[in-house]
């Protein structure tokens, strides 16, 4: 018999940590000490709407001579980025607490986005956490007053160079 599981998610509010690392020497299992070394918790930094992935996969035709009907085949999947907008502090010196973002997320650079979905903000990362690792081309930015709320943001483009979908810090 077939029963019914109604699974438990996990709220995204609350549980998400985002970090940008400049250099990671193994990507598909980052480790700790190259994320405690030089990244910098860009949680805060970004706001709910600051965050612009993309996820697509091509149908290709596979249809064949001998076919009734068409036939297809999943093509190359794409994970992107296409933006980060983050909070700044145009007259600060980039130093101060709350103002580091654009110090690690600098113009033509590539950097790596480690996301970690389904633990409290809070909790430290951990060995043994999967998380989401993004190599990233950062482009230019724009400072922007906002029309609603009292912060203002940088808007940058940004793509994905490869999306691992799950690494297991090391």
């Amino acid at each position: 018999m077939i029963t019914d599981v109604f699974p438990v998610g996990v709220m995204s509010p609350g549980n998400n940590l985002a970090i940008a690392v400049p250099t990671l020497t193994t990507p598909l299992a980052p480790k700790m000490s190259d994320i405690a070394a030089t990244a910098l918790d860009l949680t805060d930094y970004i706001q709910a709407d600051g965050w612009s992935m993309k996820f697509d996969q091509a149908r290709d035709d596979d249809t064949r001579l001998g076919d009734a009907q068409k036939r297809e085949t999943f093509g190359i999947a794409t994970i992107a980025m296409t933006e980060i907008s983050y909070i700044f502090n145009p007259q600060g010196t980039g130093t101060e607490t709350g103002n580091k973002a654009p110090s690690v997320l600098v113009p033509d650079t590539s950097i790596y986005i480690v996301i970690r979905l389904g633990k409290p903000r809070a909790t430290a990362l951990a060995i043994a956490d999967i998380v989401d690792v993004y190599q990233v081309q950062l482009g230019k930015s724009a400072q922007f007053p906002q029309p609603t709320g009292k912060y203002l943001r940088t808007v940058q483009s940004a793509f994905t160079l490869v999306a691992n979908a799950i690494a297991l810090v090391a």
